[in-house]
């Protein structure tokens, strides 16, 4: 296979590498803001009561899972605002995998009982208008993405990211609502 020199008619170079002409490169942070947790306090982790999300509840591949040995409840007061909505982007910025496997990563809230927002993860609020959040949950999955966040995480032990590192990325957006989702839409018929 021969490296490409020059790029394909209908391409352009960018920091993120070629991409078409229309689409842009922005920074995330000019897309979306991050909404932070809340530290819950351990005195009231029980065996009922809502979920209480951690990093540990995250897949590699993205997405949530919960059994008995990953999910923790939580018998405290809480606020309306504390609690998740059912179809809320997420991404994880703790991560205590030894290669730093999970930091980053994006999940969305699909269960129907009340999911507490714990601290170290983040929610996605977008304010930029026509932006898929579908098209957002795979480009969190992308290599450019991930491989940013952990070049800039911080820790040894347990690797941590922060609004400012997920707001430097870069992301490859096409022009439309419909273009994105409709490569959203591709990306979820391969991964099922």
């Amino acid at each position: 296979m021969e490296l490409m020199t020059e790029e394909k008619k209908g391409f352009k170079r960018t920091e993120v590498g070629a991409i078409p002409e229309d689409w842009d490169v922005l920074n995330i942070g000019d897309i979306l803001k991050l909404k932070s947790g809340y530290a819950f306090s351990s005195e009231y982790y029980s065996d009922y009561g809502p979920i209480l999300l951690t990093p540990g509840n995250f897949k590699l591949t993205g997405g949530l899972y919960f059994n008995d040995r990953n999910t923790k409840r939580f018998s405290g007061e809480y606020s309306r605002n504390q609690v998740f909505s059912k179809g809320d982007l997420l991404v994880v910025m703790t991560d205590l995998t030894p290669d730093c496997n999970l930091l980053g990563k994006p999940a969305v809230v699909d269960v129907d009982e009340p999911v507490l927002h714990n601290q170290r993860i983040g929610k996605i609020e977008l304010f930029k208008p026509n932006i898929s959040e579908d098209f957002l949950y795979y480009y969190f999955l992308s290599s450019t993405y991930l491989d940013h966040i952990k070049n800039t995480s911080t820790g040894s032990t347990v690797s941590h990211t922060s609004n400012g590192s997920i707001y430097a990325s870069k992301i490859p957006l096409p022009p439309t609502l419909e273009e994105q989702q409709a490569i959203a839409s591709a990306l979820s018929d391969v991964d099922e």
